[in-house]
């Protein structure tokens, strides 16, 4: 049994008649199914969900059953559905589905088989496609809000103090430029209050204000920190002008950063924490900052109490890394993946363009043509399989940020022991790298 998955990016006002794609792609599913004679069960559609990203709720309870082996595989109407991720990424989903002993269906391309050499580049292909389309709706999107708000709409919640009154002809939604409400004169003060009297006054001023809203030092700073009161309309870097609800100075003296002794570090800012263990009694380390005022750093200590073991985290993490870095299946980036199949794909379409348009008058000169465009597509397809065999899937490891970090030592690191003493951290490391 197959399981039927059908995606909706954005539902928005559709509804009834006018919304038929969870339908249309249902019917389209039912027939492939028949079509191949086998059977499948529809899921509930999932909506408002981008495909994009690759963990959906539905999705992934899909991804469960096939791991575990209570379905075959899925099938889906159109590549796209499946996923608009990044091709490295979009890959590796099909390949997990393929290393489960499933298969995935796609009903737009017919019983083309993705486990078959000519199956994977006709599939990598629509891959890249379905991920091109989605970029150039990002780009069209953020071209008509970026000559939006350079005509000074505001894109996104409704600031305090202002409200917008024109609506979209077809959804109904409030739309259109920022307008003062009676609010506005109360924002203003409290950037008066925050700027003559501090943080803390503003908080009270806030909470008599506006007792009907949830308040904390937090929700004013973030408040306040907004370019919209003294006149511009951020998004990214697109910038739009309307008129300042305070002066510039105001809004200066209004900001009051948080001090960073007062600032709660991220637990993904220590991404050893839980990998990393004390070579001398064997718990887990775990993050916490250490210093004096003025000098205070990150570091890893022993969850044992009265362990004296701790460790500056930047140099553990960097020692780490570069061990994984220095591993012979170091992994793919997305770059690159894209520059392999990217070839392959560029090598089929010359070789298809050739027997369509090329003459046949002379048969030696056009089998000629024809081994050599093939040739070029072997060895187009030969450097992506040495290139996969060869650095494994480990993710792009150049400049990971904390979480990739985490990502990237949950799946490297076989062991990590740290112990005490004077000698240079290397000496002191245990490090065991998982495959």
């Amino acid at each position: 049994m197959f399981d039927g998955y059908v995606r909706v990016s954005r539902v928005g006002e559709r509804e009834g008649e006018t919304f038929i794609s969870p339908d249309e792609e249902r019917e389209k599913i039912e027939a492939f199914a028949a079509a191949t004679g086998l059977k499948v069960r529809m899921n509930e559609p999932e909506l408002d969900v981008t495909g994009s990203k690759l963990a959906r709720p539905i999705l992934d309870g899909i991804m469960e059953r096939i791991e575990s082996g209570r379905s075959e595989g899925v099938i889906v109407a159109r590549v796209n559905r499946l996923s608009r991720a990044g091709l490295g990424d979009a890959i590796k989903l099909v390949e997990r589905i393929d290393a489960a002993g499933a298969r995935v269906g796609f009903a737009e391309l017919g019983n083309i088989d993705p486990k078959t050499p000519q199956g994977e580049m006709v599939v990598n292909l629509w891959l890249m496609i379905a991920r091109m389309q989605w970029r150039e709706y990002q780009e069209k999107f953020a071209t008509a809000k970026g000559r939006a708000i350079e005509r000074g709409w505001h894109v996104g919640p409704t600031p305090l103090g202002f409200e917008k009154r024109e609506k979209h002809p077809k959804t109904g939604k409030l739309i259109g430029p920022l307008h003062r409400n009676g609010d506005a004169p109360k924002v203003a003060e409290l950037f008066e209050v925050s700027a003559g009297s501090g943080i803390h006054a503003a908080l009270a001023y806030a909470e008599r204000t506006w007792p009907d809203r949830s308040w904390s030092t937090f929700k004013v700073r973030r408040l306040l920190a907004n370019r919209i009161y003294k006149g511009e309309v951020v998004n990214g870097t697109m910038v739009g002008h309307i008129e300042p609800l305070v002066d510039e100075t105001t809004w200066d003296f209004a900001q009051h950063p948080v001090r960073e002794s007062d600032r709660r570090k991220a637990k993904d800012c220590y991404p050893l924490s839980g990998i990393a263990s004390c070579a001398a009694c064997g718990k887990s380390l775990v993050g916490h900052t250490t210093g004096k005022e003025g000098n205070r750093h990150r570091a890893y200590r022993c969850t044992t109490q009265g362990c004296p073991l701790h460790v500056k985290a930047e140099p553990l993490e960097v020692l780490v890394l570069d061990s994984i870095r220095a591993m012979p299946k170091r992994g793919l980036s997305g770059d690159e993946i894209l520059r392999f199949t990217g070839a392959i794909v560029a090598a089929r379409g010359e070789l298809d363009a050739y027997v369509e348009n090329a003459s046949v008058s002379d048969p030696e000169r056009f089998n000629r043509g024809v081994a050599k465009r093939e040739a070029k597509l072997t060895e187009a397809q030969r450097a992506w399989d040495e290139a996969r065999e060869q650095h494994g899937e480990m993710p792009d490891l150049e400049e990971p940020g904390a979480e990739e970090q985490r990502s990237i030592f949950e799946r490297a690191v076989g062991g990590l022991t740290v112990s005490r003493g004077r000698q240079p951290l290397p000496e002191r490391v245990a490090l065991t790298l998982a495959g």
